[in-house]
């Protein structure tokens, strides 16, 4: 990577430079500069250098050209700068003569340029470049909201890196778990070597590692060269893309078969900083635009279908995907407004065991909301009750009057169905109490088909109550025993009175009686099923 001798000289600066020689070479390309202070210093050029020089070499030592030029090393110079008027007065018309055959361009520059100006306004251009090569047409002050900013910047910034430097690099994103490549030519090249992604900053085959910038943590790697291989040596350089603490992946250079030279460097750190520059102005808008994982439930449960696109999108922006199955747990603590207790809560839930793998989130008065991924502690029971437990005994270290109970919907829903979600949660909630009060911990799967139809919660309270009352009188026994009798088959009286072996008449009377104690009309296939469900419900249970 560097700049022609043609763009460069386009600048204002070098306005009043003259090309005196060598005008066929002018998209020759500067990758460095090189000062010509000694007859022999062309012994040390690495090629493609800007060779400058004040013209003593070339007053006291005239031969020092000639002999650089049947060395070779004039060939492989970008171009040769020369001051005019300091100790030559013209530049030789056999040098000018020369340089026109070799096609390199010899340029005259003016006596009162400073060499650390000349070298600034050189580095100035080759970062210039890089910077504007770097943009994205058409970008306006809201880019950074467009959904595909973020690809397009990074496949720019990587095309033009290789178009540059010959060299493929690929930025490894780790929040999103995902490679972009400036070419299919790092794969293919990586392959080689058996280098998957990971390899390049995580390296676990024999390799050497030497520090280019401690500040950016800028690292060369070699892999060390096998005995039993014809493959060229290959070497790479890794940037890790961090900022504030927060790693947001590795950008990485294939050097291949040769390494990269000043310019190029250059080159790499502009772009480095373009993709810092990127990813924490994605990091701001995105905590600007972001709700917090709280918000994003509560507005959840209270928003419209309309609005479940924007549901998805803060989901994604929180780092919760969308298509990922979760299951739900609701906490009920009636005694207290647990918003008061926000601080307490949350302490007690991030000093507890259910962090390492729930969300939580306050919902109202008196209700915590925590979704799990569906599965990551379901396959094992006692590590969920454990768990919860452990959660619940740091409430109540917090609280210390508060009761928890605690409703279990493993449903594998999506985010976007939360709200539904809830709503079971609380049906559990208000069935479970109802008909088992003694439990803390109830579950979807425990209450079997009553999980299915809806009953108000103060209406099964009253069914149950009823029932109870009915089952706890031994006067009723007879009652109840013709009741089930009864609703097993199919209400049918005298089937009812075969199998009890009693008279028609005394079964009537007894489902006369039990409609009457339970204030229900088994007539009513609503009514009926409600206590079908709860005698065979109470029947497993008991």
């Amino acid at each position: 990577m560097g700049i022609s001798v043609k763009e460069l000289l386009s600048n204002d600066y070098f306005k009043d430079f003259k090309v005196v020689a060598g005008r066929k070479g002018l998209a020759r390309e500067i990758q460095g500069i090189a000062f010509l202070e000694a007859p022999d210093a062309f012994k040390w050029s690495r090629g493609r250098e800007l060779v400058v020089s004040s013209g003593f070499i070339l007053k006291e030592y005239p031969n020092c050209i000639d002999e650089a030029k049947k060395a070779g090393f004039l060939d492989d110079c970008a171009a040769m700068m020369i001051k005019s008027g300091r100790y030559l007065d013209a530049i030789p018309e056999e040098m000018i003569k020369m340089f026109d055959e070799i096609k390199v361009p010899l340029i005259q520059a003016p006596f009162s340029i400073a060499w650390m100006d000349l070298i600034t306004q050189i580095n100035a251009s080759v970062i210039n470049r890089s910077i504007m090569k770097f943009q994205l047409p058409g970008a306006g002050s809201s880019e950074y909201e467009l959904p595909d900013y973020k690809s397009r910047k990074i496949r720019k910034i990587l095309t033009e890196v290789e178009g540059e430097m010959k060299f493929p690099c690929a930025i490894f994103d780790i929040d999103e778990d995902e490679t972009y490549y400036s070419s299919s030519d790092f794969r293919k090249k990586a392959s080689l070597y058996n280098l998957d992604d990971c390899e390049f900053w995580n390296t676990t085959v024999p390799h050497t590692r030497h520090t280019l910038c401690d500040y950016i943590n800028m690292s060369r790697y070699r892999l060390l060269q096998l005995e039993d291989t014809d493959l060229a040596p290959v070497s790479w350089i890794v940037l890790p893309i961090v900022s504030q603490g927060k790693m947001y992946g590795y950008f990485v250079i294939l050097e291949s078969r040769e390494l990269i030279d000043y310019y190029d460097e250059t080159m790499v750190r502009i772009a480095y900083l373009a993709l810092l520059s990127l990813y924490e102005n994605l990091h701001v808008v995105s905590e600007e635009n972001k709700m917090t994982f709280e918000s994003l439930i509560n507005y959840a449960l209270t928003c419209d279908k309309d609005d479940l696109k924007r549901v998805a999108t803060q989901a994604t922006m929180n780092g919760i995907s969308i298509t990922e199955a979760y299951d739900h747990i609701l906490l009920e603590i009636p005694e207290v407004d647990v918003n008061k207790f926000r601080v307490e809560l949350e302490r007690g839930f991030y000093a507890s065991s259910m962090r390492e793998f729930a969300k939580f989130a306050i919902i109202g008065k008196h209700e915590i909301l925590l979704i799990t991924p569906s599965g990551a502690i379901g396959a094992d029971v006692n590590l969920k009750r454990d768990a919860l437990e452990n959660f619940k005994a740091k409430i109540k270290e917090k609280i210390p009057n508060a009761s928890v109970t605690i409703a279990i919907v493993e449903d594998a829903a999506t985010i976007v169905s939360v709200k539904r979600s809830v709503s079971k949660c609380r049906r559990v909630m208000g069935i479970g109490k109802a008909l088992m009060p003694e439990r803390e911990i109830l579950r979807y799967s425990d209450l079997g088909p009553l999980a299915w139809i809806r009953i108000p919660d103060d209406e099964i309270g009253e069914l149950l109550h009823d029932y109870r009352n009915l089952s706890d009188d031994m006067r009723n026994q007879d009652v109840l025993e013709t009741l089930n009798v009864y609703l097993s088959n199919n209400m049918n009286y005298s089937v009812t009175a075969e199998k009890l072996n009693v008279h028609i008449n005394t079964v009537r009377k007894r489902i006369s009686q039990a409609e009457d104690l339970l204030h229900c009309d088994f007539n009513d296939p609503v009514e009926r099923m409600k206590i079908i469900l709860l005698i065979d419900f109470l029947r497993v249970t008991s």
